[in-house]
């Protein structure tokens, strides 16, 4: 359907309208410090602020790249003159402008005579009780018009996180006629405090397609605290009784199955076209007999339940979708049946090659809950980062859950914003070359201290890209033991060559006539990587001296890997001065502000003691 809604407007964009016939090649936004253009909204209420917030991101960005500061009116007060157009005015019917059928996170960008329009959908979706879910169309049109046309990069989140260039000129084609609508229904997961980057990057957070539950809906169909001492029967029978711990379910109940199909009514009532059916974590089986009498195998069980409940929900909300989790025990496609109801969408956590050939019989709708981030160490290089996209979009995934989302847990805001930023590219087009992404991001993020940036990230990333051929989406865990990963990928060359390019980017900033204000940015992007790199050097440090006394077991060995450990707590009181975040400057703090730190062997000992014995 998206590609006849691409085709449609292309079609439009052709025949439906003639653009005036102009002699300029390009049209003249701002030359030598003045503009006739104004910004123009519809009269119509925004009560969501999404076109306000569009107008204003266009506005301010504008100021901050030409010093000239453009008048903002609604429609109607609107005097005339060149003007760019943002969303749904009357001025785009009247040049023939598609504008009803631009649904969704869609957006057109078009110039017509002297004027340019940038349209998208900017309303709430309709779902009950949630009226801030919806769409931001038209600031995605803004936002990839300004990194297009005007050459601002959202490299960060945060007041220091986008890039400026400084314009005497601004002028875009006088043919530009764009048309884009996203590959991917959804990417959802806790994107970033700040609209503007995370719109531009494609991290659009929130969806009304689908009711997720973060990937376990038995919680809240039959919540433990609800039900467990009044219907002890509703849980899983193991150990010889029956308990509500952990919220694991007797799935053969049938008044379990009912609660089940009454969230999911109430779900898709709401509004939602899908809604997720998916077991707890950790999931404990039921073992009592009827249980048991649904198949040998766990995991059948739990396909055979939920592939009943879709065909149920078939018959009482025809239309909607049902998205069953493969996952844990489902991990792997069923083997008692080899069909699905249309109405099911498979929601898959291993999503190598081998596993969408493993779903390829059953011919039914995928998406994909992904790993990605959310840890304090880095591990997803560009390239992995952009293969994966294109892995997705080749196989016909309709969307994507990133887990713990870009703004929750140990988000690393410094050491990942290469491959936070090729992602995010790649999802609006896969064709982008990866190599070319982490350039585009590092000149843009780094100014005059980007070669020594390029060697710092080329250092890390290339390591990482055997980390991608060694890790299979969670069927091997490389890291086994601890420090596996951190004394392989991160060896003592690599640690001190990165540790010797921080030092020469930081010996660059304000070398190269930057303006002042770019070059405190770039100290501050510089200084957060450093940070987040510092913690990454402890830790390797550690483990790599902790190696060294194990195979050298003597008291030099002890004495060095307890300095070892002394300078990692070092770091920690660093990064959490008072026990409080380091601030950012003008950006997240490290790994969001949430607190780093290790445990286990050898974190955990105390030397002096292990002295006296």
């Amino acid at each position: 359907m998206k590609r006849i809604f691409y085709l449609a407007m292309m079609a439009v964009c052709v025949a439906g309208y003639i653009r005036a016939e102009t002699p300029e090649q390009e049209l003249i936004i701002v030359e030598n410090g003045q503009s006739a253009y104004t910004i123009v909204v519809p009269d119509a209420d925004d009560p969501g602020k999404r076109l306000g917030a569009a107008a204003d991101l266009l506005r301010e960005r504008l100021e901050l790249t030409t010093g000239v500061k453009l008048p903002l009116v609604k429609e109607s007060e609107f005097e005339g003159g060149p003007a760019i157009y943002l969303g749904r005015t009357e001025a785009a019917r009247r040049a023939g402008l598609p504008v009803d059928e631009i649904k969704g996170w869609s957006f057109l960008q078009r110039v017509v005579g002297a004027d340019l329009f940038l349209v998208g959908e900017d309303a709430s979706a309709g779902i009950q009780g949630r009226e801030s879910l919806g769409y931001q169309g038209t600031m995605r049109a803004v936002t990839v018009f300004l990194e297009d046309q005007v050459g601002v990069r959202f490299v960060l989140p945060g007041p220091r996180g986008a890039v400026n260039p400084q314009l005497e000129r601004l002028a875009v084609p006088a043919d530009l006629n764009v048309a884009w609508t996203p590959i991917f229904d959804y990417v959802i997961g806790r994107r970033a405090r700040d609209d503007a980057y995370s719109i531009a990057n494609h991290f659009f957070g929130q969806t009304p397609i689908v009711r997720t539950y973060g990937g376990h809906s038995y919680y809240t169909a039959v919540p433990a605290e609800k039900y467990g001492e009044s219907n002890p029967e509703y849980f899983a029978f193991s150990g010889g009784a029956r308990s509500s711990h952990g919220n694991h379910l007797c799935i053969s109940n049938p008044e379990v199955q009912e609660l089940m199909l009454q969230e999911m009514e109430g779900q898709l009532d709401l509004g939602y076209a899908w809604v997720e059916l998916a077991q707890t974590d950790g999931y404990v089986a039921c073992q009592c007999p009827a249980c048991q009498a649904l198949h040998p195998n766990i995991g059948e069980r739990i396909w055979i339940v939920h592939r009943k409940l879709a065909e149920e929900m078939q018959k009482r909300r025809p239309g909607k979708k049902i998205m069953l989790l493969s996952y844990g025990q489902t991990g792997d496609p069923p083997l008692s049946f080899t069909n699905f109801p249309d109405n099911v969408v498979i929601q898959m956590t291993r999503y190598t090659p081998a596993d969408f050939d493993a779903w390829r019989p059953f011919n039914v709708q995928k998406s994909v809950y992904i790993y990605n981030w959310g840890r304090a160490r880095p591990h997803v290089s560009p390239r992995y980062a952009v293969d994966q996209v294109r892995l997705f979009a080749d196989n016909g995934v309709r969307g994507i859950y990133l887990c713990g989302g870009l703004d929750q847990g140990l988000a690393a805001w410094g050491l990942f914003a290469p491959s936070y930023y090729a992602f995010g590219k790649a999802l609006a087009d896969p064709s982008r070359d990866a190599d070319q992404l982490e350039r585009e991001f590092i000149d843009a993020a780094f100014g005059e201290a980007a070669a020594p940036m390029r060697a710092f990230f080329h250092l890390m990333h290339r390591r990482l890209e055997v980390y991608a051929l060694l890790d299979r989406v969670r069927t091997h865990k490389f890291d086994a033991m601890a420090g596996d990963f951190e004394t392989h990928f991160f060896p003592p060359k690599v640690l001190n060559d990165m540790t010797h390019q921080l030092a020469r980017a930081k010996e660059q900033i304000g070398k190269n006539h930057a303006a002042r204000a770019e070059a405190e940015n770039i100290r501050a992007r510089v200084e957060l990587v450093e940070a987040e790199f510092r913690y990454l050097h402890s830790v390797a440090s550690v483990f790599h001296m902790y190696r060294a006394y194990r195979m050298l077991p003597n008291w030099t060995s002890f004495g060095l890997l307890e300095q070892k450990v002394r300078e990692y707590q070092e770091t920690l009181d660093w990064l959490f001065p008072d026990g409080k975040p380091r601030p950012a400057d003008g950006l997240r703090a490290p790994f969001n502000g949430r607190k780093v730190g290790q445990g286990g062997v050898p974190f955990n000992w105390d030397f002096a003691l292990l002295r006296e014995q």
